[in-house]
């Protein structure tokens, strides 16, 4: 066969260790349209096939938890009791579900600071369920923070940019009412809202759109 293939879709993966995760699954997806065969096999073959060779090449040691977070194409991720907020600075995805969490208040303080900075700008949704129950203080999670309580004129009452999240989980859909939230406006402008459920699951929430469109 020669010619051009209007849309090629390559799909690789690799197996590495991670610490907090043990060994995990990489996987990444690449597009190319109009490729022309076969003409960029062999440069195809070197830049797609061996990706994960090229950037997280095997050995005996561990990949930091961060590399995982940052990679993986789970929407959740269980058994996080031995994630720390060092990797959790780190992440520089849109959202996450991170079940049975072993973090602190100050953990979560250091969270919302970070963002309050200007960090991790891509962040729309982080939500970590603590292992144990009951064990979020929320005023020491927002001592530092200017809050403000929930207002219909300034944002949704439901938060509603992550769509996945809604469909895989249908049972925690009451995680995005945010009535109940604590808003922090950042110095740009921009909202989020820190929303703690049953002083076991931190919710963080960036609003690049406060209103679904209509």
């Amino acid at each position: 066969m020669f010619g051009t293939i209007e849309t090629l879709s390559v799909w690789v993966d690799c197996k590495r260790k991670f610490e907090s995760f043990g060994e995990q699954t990489l996987e990444a997806n690449f597009v190319r349209r109009n490729f022309v065969y076969p003409t960029y096999l062999e440069s195809l073959w070197e830049s797609y096939v061996h990706y994960f060779d090229r950037k997280y090449r095997k050995s005996d040691g561990l990949l930091p938890a961060n590399v995982y977070l940052n990679n993986t194409r789970k929407i959740a991720i269980d058994a996080c009791q031995e994630v720390k907020v060092d990797s959790l600075l780190q992440f520089n995805r849109t959202y996450a579900f991170l079940f049975e969490t072993r973090l602190i208040d100050n953990d979560f303080n250091r969270l919302i600071r970070n963002w309050l900075d200007g960090g991790q700008p891509n962040l729309k949704a982080l939500i970590l369920w603590q292992e144990s129950n009951l064990s979020i203080d929320p005023a020491t999670v927002l001592q530092g923070f200017e809050t403000h309580p929930y207002d219909e004129q300034q944002r949704a009452r439901h938060y509603f940019l992550i769509p996945q999240f809604e469909k895989k989980f249908e049972d925690f859909k009451s995680f995005l009412d945010c009535r109940k939230g604590s808003d922090i406006l950042r110095q740009d402008g921009k909202r989020c809202t820190v929303r703690i459920w049953e002083r076991s699951v931190f919710c963080f929430y960036v609003w690049h759109e406060s209103f679904p469109s209509t």
